[in-house]
């Protein structure tokens, strides 16, 4: 778990709050339990919170190159990301999102300072500025509702600073990148603070499209933000965002991972299933558009009790022009465009008295989004020429009221008790050519949570809970054999203890966990030749236990390792595999990107290096370990899942006598590792993607 730097200024609040909780200054050698977040809606020391989270600092991505969160995976522990023509798809201890299809939204729940980012395209936002990120393990349904049945993401900006400051940096590396961003950040007036920051990427893909030289999955943006921090007196604070990205790089793509029909029919010139590579008769292209406007009011009432207000505007639009066949066959080529307006408006009361803590909340949510594919055949297709429009459109209402207390029953022992109440009311429209059906969806549910914790020591604490968490049912894409009817809402129940301690003064960190889940109607989906797909529901359960062990072992030597072992598989289902009419029985069949064993170690050494240009000398390694990963839940053959791998990063900082001038470099997936994250069959053969492979980076900041 990293610390948070020492000049990052006040905490910031999912919720956008203004308080200021302490922090141990980033550096020294005992330090880890006292990192602060937010995660649970009020700031706490990470060894109290009984619940499994990570935090990493936005100072340390920067460090090890994490530009997105798909990089994130070798920071956290139990976190795996896959992708799917432009969408990410993310998984948290087994549990989180398989499918991108109809309407169907996120199972983890990603946040942009206190925001939903509602749909899986808009994940991908770049990770600069950030004051921290913090990751919530299990569901979230209590505080944070529908779609946080996995956990919660949240990227948590840096905020406005009572005394100018600002950085710029430059980077390059791998795959002709060059970038440059920075921020400048301080008073404008008596109670009145600014931060405006900002930047430039551009990098290749990591596909290259063999007979056109193009590349995929590259970057191509453009950003910026300005923040505002306004105190109109001691008791009142309010924060005023607005944020934007746009990134034209082709992202949205799929690489053969056997020999297609085409490859076998025309061999390799007309197709290619080797890593990185791809052939196409069509140039590829795409662009991701993000706006975010936010404001938020924290009032102390008095000492103990705070009224906090957060509302959002989010605006993204997701365009993907690709190749299906990937091939340089005239056979079909696809435009995919995904929109969503969001509206969003929360109004908290929370109180902290001497053994009864509570927050009281109101939630709104209001989203429009479109879902809409255009499929046109070349010359070499059966149905060449023509057409074929198809897709969803959903207009999703979502209100909730909620509370979470916590009681002291001893000094030692307490109680939290949480309950949400939510309701939503989603009317869809699913269309195929010119069949068009309008559905909708109502549904009021309970979402409730009951720990026990104990304090065995000040530094040691252990607590077991029962959670729920609740993801919405919704509308299909359409389809030439008729209406297809709506997808069940996804439950699950989970069941965990753990203990956080701390030994040695604080030294040593030993968190452990082990928990249950059951899922009713688990989401996943199913491909339906040739164009669509169907979202179908199974039952399935889950056991894990999993650690997270830290040793500073002198103040300039730090050791960590987190071990996971995972269960989980669907029970009794029995579904049809598409492509050759088979049906199966899924019982027993392990949950996509749910490995048995993962395994992360991690080493930081510091040296003082005694000059003033080169005062400190900051070298990290860390190794990640993942046992086999089913991609595909039908799991018939080694092109539906990914063999046991393991990925090498390594960085490297130096900095001057005034930590003001840094200069670091990076190089991740070391051994140039392909890894397959994704696996979806049609009947020209399989297709899917890869993480990135081996990348490295340097970067040059003056801050002043």
């Amino acid at each position: 778990m990293a610390k948070a730097p020492a000049d990052s200024g006040a905490v910031n609040e999912p919720q956008a709050s203004t308080s200021e909780p302490a922090k141990a200054p980033a550096g020294e050698g005992n330090d880890v339990g006292e990192i602060v977040v937010t995660a649970l809606k009020r700031a706490e020391r990470v060894q109290n919170i009984p619940a499994s989270i990570s935090a990493v600092s936005g100072e340390m991505l920067a460090q090890r190159g994490i530009a997105d969160i798909r990089a994130l995976t070798s920071a956290i522990p139990n976190l795996v990301v896959g992708e799917f023509v432009g969408s990410t798809l993310i998984t948290i201890r087994g549990v989180g999102s398989n499918v991108d299809s109809g309407l169907t939204e996120p199972t983890v729940a990603v946040y942009a300072d206190g925001l939903a980012l509602p749909r899986a395209t808009m994940a991908r936002l770049r990770a600069v500025d950030l004051e921290r990120v913090e990751v919530l393990r299990g569901p979230q349904g209590t505080l944070y509702g529908r779609n946080a049945t996995g956990g919660a993401v949240n990227f948590i900006s840096a905020r406005p600073s009572k005394e100018l400051t600002g950085k710029v940096e430059v980077s390059t590396g791998s795959r002709d990148a060059l970038g440059i961003n920075g921020f400048v950040s301080g008073p404008l007036a008596d109670g009145v603070y600014v931060r405006v920051s900002g930047g430039r990427e551009k990098q290749d893909g990591i596909v290259k499209v063999l007979n056109t030289g193009q590349t995929l999955g590259g970057v191509d943006a453009k950003y910026g933000r300005v923040a505002f921090l306004l105190e109109p007196s001691s008791d009142i604070a309010v924060d005023l965002g607005l944020r934007y990205e746009r990134d034209n790089a082709p992202v949205g793509y799929q690489q053969s991972i056997n020999a297609n029909r085409f490859e076998i029919a025309n061999g390799p010139s007309v197709a290619t299933h080797e890593p990185y590579k791809l052939i196409s008769n069509n140039r590829l292209a795409g662009f991701k558009e993000t706006l975010i406007v936010s404001g938020g009011i924290n009032w102390q009432l008095s000492d103990a009790l705070s009224l906090k207000y957060l509302g959002g505007y989010i605006d993204h639009d997701s365009y993907d022009f690709y190749d299906p066949d990937g091939s340089s066959v005239a056979f079909s080529h696809v435009e995919y465009d995904r929109a969503s307006k969001s509206i969003s408006q929360e109004l908290t009361l929370i109180g902290d008295y001497e053994g009864f803590k509570f927050i009281l909340g109101a939630y709104f949510f209001k989203e429009k989004a479109n879902n809409i594919f255009l499929t046109t055949f070349e010359s070499a297709h059966p149905s060449f020429p023509g057409s074929l429009r198809f897709g969803a459109r959903a207009r999703i209402t979502n209100m909730a009221l909620y509370g979470d207390i916590k009681y002291s029953v001893t000094s030692r022992f307490g109680l939290n008790l949480g309950l949400r109440l939510n309701h939503e009311d989603n009317d869809f429209n699913q269309f195929f050519a010119t069949a068009s059906t309008d559905q909708t969806v109502k549904a009021t549910r309970l979402l409730p949570k009951v720990a026990a914790t104990y304090e065995f020591s000040p530094d040691v604490n252990g607590y077991a809970q029962w959670s729920r968490g609740y993801k919405s049912g919704g509308g299909q894409f359409g389809q030439g054999s008729g209406v297809q009817p709506p997808y069940r809402p996804e439950v699950l129940d989970a069941f965990e203890v753990g203990l956080k301690s701390q030994f040695a003064d604080r030294r040593v960190t030993a968190n452990l966990a082990a928990f249950y889940y059951k899922y009713t109607d688990l989401q996943f989906l199913n491909f339906i030749p040739e164009f669509t797909t169907r979202i179908d529901n199974s039952d399935a359960r889950l056991f894990g236990v999993e650690a997270d062990f830290r040793f500073e072992a002198t103040d300039h030597t730090t050791l960590s390792l987190a071990p996971t072992w995972l269960d989980g598989k669907f029970k009794d289902r029995v579904v049809v595999e598409p492509v050759t009419g088979i049906p199966y029985n899924l019982d027993g069949n392990r949950l996509p990107r749910a490995p048995k064993f993962t395994v992360s170690a991690g080493i930081e050494q510091r040296f003082d290096l005694g000059g003033d240009l080169f005062s400190e000398l900051q070298l990290n390694g860390n190794v990640k370990y993942s046992s086999t990963t089913v991609l595909r839940f039908f799991d018939l053959n080694e092109f539906e899942r990914q063999t046991g791998y393991a990925l090498i990063d390594l960085s490297a900082s130096v900095m001057d006598a005034d930590r003001k001038t840094r200069l670091a470099a990076f190089v991740n997936n070391l051994t140039d590792k392909a890894v397959q994250i994704s696996s979806f069959r049609t009947a020209n053969g399989y297709y899917g993607n890869y993480g990135a492979p081996r990348t490295w980076g340097v970067r040059l900041s003056r801050q002043f």
